[in-house]
């Protein structure tokens, strides 16, 4: 059974991935279009399956909000910095970590365990 955090895990990972073409697409102003489309074409896949990962383990990830923000974005952020390298495209890294962040940060807040009502805030619902 695939877990909820999982499938926004995806989904955050494919956005950020159209996020990060369109960064790029931006910063060039429409010279390098080729290089954006081919990009998020490349990156899909692996998009998809980091975010799957980092969803199911922020699905059983408990602990203080901090350690949560620390191994959601830390991974993902790394990756980026990576692939940045690896495509010559090191002075874009800062304005395309930007999405990143965000999406793992949207992560940790949708996969947040919920603290237990109390009987007080139970009855008034």
């Amino acid at each position: 059974m695939v877990s909820i955090g999982a499938n926004r895990g995806v989904a955050y990972g494919l956005i950020n991935t159209v996020a990060v073409a369109l960064a790029i697409g931006v910063w060039s102003r429409g010279s390098q279009l080729w290089l954006a489309v081919m990009l998020m074409w490349f990156m899909l896949l692996p998009a998809g399956i980091i975010g799957w990962a980092l969803g199911a383990i922020a699905d059983r990830l408990r602990g203080p909000v901090a350690v949560r923000v620390a191994v959601l974005v830390v991974p993902p952020t790394l990756f980026v910095q990576l692939c940045a390298e690896a495509f010559r495209l090191a002075a874009l890294a800062p304005a395309v970590i930007v999405p990143t962040v965000v999406c793992a940060l949207l992560l940790e807040r949708a996969t947040r365990p919920t603290p237990p009502l109390t009987p007080a805030i139970a009855l008034s619902r």
